[in-house]
C-alpha cells in the first residue's frame, strides 16, 4: 500500500440507496486545496432485500465512525477534521485529528466474516 496521512474536513455524509439499489454510505472528505475524496461506498445491502438481510454491517460501520471521531450523531460528523490513511485511489483508514484512535472498515469486515451468515 503506497498511501499518505494527511488531514481532511468532513464536508457530507450520506447513507442511501445509490442509482443501482445498492445501500451504501459515503464520507465526503476535503483536504483544503488539494482535493477531495470520498470514505465508503461499501455495499450493505439492496433495495431488492428485506432489511433482515442486510447483515450487521452498516450499523458496525456507523457506530465505528461515530465512536473514532466522538461525535453521537452520524450528522455531526460533518465539520469534523480528522486524519486519513489514503491514495488515490482509497481511504484505507480514518481517525480522530488528536487522537490515536482509528477506523479501519477492511480490517472491521474481515474480524466480522463469519459472524453473518
Amino acid at each position: 500500500m503506497n498511501a499518505d496521512t494527511k488531514n481532511a474536513k468532513i464536508t457530507g455524509v450520506c447513507i442511501e440507496y445509490e442509482d443501482h439499489g445498492i445501500l451504501t454510505a459515503w464520507i465526503n472528505l476535503d483536504y483544503g486545496g488539494s482535493g477531495a475524496q470520498g470514505f465508503g461506498g461499501y455495499s450493505f445491502g439492496s433495495k431488492s432485500q428485506v432489511p433482515e438481510k442486510h447483515g450487521p454491517w452498516l450499523g458496525a460501520f456507523v457506530a465505528a465512525m461515530l465512536q473514532t471521531i466522538e461525535v453521537d450523531k452520524w450528522e455531526d460528523l460533518r465539520g469534523e477534521t480528522v486524519r486519513v490513511v489514503a491514495d488515490n485511489g482509497k481511504v484505507h483508514r480514518i481517525g480522530h485529528a488528536l487522537k490515536d484512535k482509528w477506523f479501519d472498515p477492511g480490517e472491521m469486515f474481515l474480524a466480522m466474516k463469519g459472524a453473518w451468515k
